[in-house]
């Protein structure tokens, strides 16, 4: 089966409260499949 790496797009804005970014930034960033990251990240 192909292994298809997903993009996430992290938006940030005034007034964002830090911890609403940094969980579900943490939990794509440590998601694996078969070894290799599922999901890459972009800020």
């Amino acid at each position: 089966m192909d292994k298809i790496r997903r993009q996430i797009d992290v938006l940030l804005f005034d007034g964002i409260n830090v911890l609403d970014v940094a969980g579900p930034a943490q939990a794509f960033s440590a998601a694996y499949i078969d070894g290799d990251k599922a999901y890459g990240l972009r800020y």
